[in-house]
């Protein structure tokens, strides 16, 4: 299976939204590094034992903004990449399934791609979750957890 220009198309903007990100969040820790580890000081000390500290480094007001984008971005990419290389595997291994199928799975590979790493970072800040440091961290890691195993079991099998 080869990779279409679809794919290219919504990896590239997927890359490009979280390069932006990047961008916009170094320039604003640039210009405003003060205030910012201030805030996240105040942040540390008012926020002692919750577990989304652990990932998002102290972040506050717009740095958590642009670092939520970021970790949904490298959700969704990694989960692309993840998909696309099990339909590539199918392609080497000939692995016989119908083009109508194939398709089906494609589109729906692609819409978990990016539902999922976006129901997950809702999840992440309900209380329900940020009162538990191995339930959030659970939740936290499930995307690359997933895509580590689905690789290991492959690499065996």
């Amino acid at each position: 299976m080869e990779l279409t220009s679809s794919d290219v198309a919504l990896l590239g903007a997927i890359l490009s939204l979280s390069v932006i990100a990047s961008i916009l969040q170094q320039t604003h820790t640039i210009a405003r590094w003060n205030d910012i580890k201030t805030a996240q000081w105040q942040n540390v000390v008012g926020n002692v034992g919750n577990p989304e500290l652990n990932i998002t480094g102290a972040s506050t007001g717009l740095d958590l903004v642009l670092f939520y984008i970021q970790y949904y971005t490298y959700n969704v990419e990694s989960m692309l990449i993840l998909f696309w290389a099990t339909e590539l595997a199918h392609s080497v291994f000939q692995i016989r399934s119908s083009r109508a199928s194939r398709m089906h799975a494609s589109l729906i590979a692609k819409t978990a791609a990016i539902l999922l790493p976006a129901v997950q970072q809702i999840c992440l800040r309900q209380p329900v979750f940020q009162r538990s440091t191995i339930g959030y961290m659970v939740l936290a890691d499930f995307i690359s957890e997933f895509g580590l195993s689905k690789h290991t079991l492959s690499f065996f099998l």
